[in-house]
């Protein structure tokens, strides 16, 4: 398998090739976008990302949504990666600045 078909930030692992992603052991069920918003992240991690660069990124230039899209999909996000206890990765709001992926 291409390196660059894995894509792995503490315990998280994602393959773009299967669009699959885990957490430690346990398979994380994502829809598209949540798949492609993660993914943003874990490429970049510490980086932080407005909500209009993640908008541009994961939706799209033309894209009609809003920035409110944006927290919604964060907060799916965090449900799912926090089910497991002692997870090393979280994703972290920085006010006024966007998001990021810390341990």
């Amino acid at each position: 398998l291409d390196a660059a078909e894995i894509l792995s930030y503490g315990d998280l692992q994602m393959n773009l090739h299967e669009r699959t992603a885990r957490r430690g052991s346990r398979e994380l069920a994502l829809t598209a976008r949540e798949f492609a918003l993660l993914a943003t992240l874990v490429r970049e991690p510490r980086r932080v990302f407005s909500k209009g660069e993640l908008l541009d990124r994961v939706w799209g230039y033309d894209s009609e949504v809003g920035a409110n899209c944006v927290e919604t999909f964060i907060s799916y996000l965090r449900a799912k990666l926090n089910g497991t206890p002692g997870s090393e990765a979280r994703i972290v709001t920085l006010r006024g600045a966007g998001y990021t992926l810390r341990r």
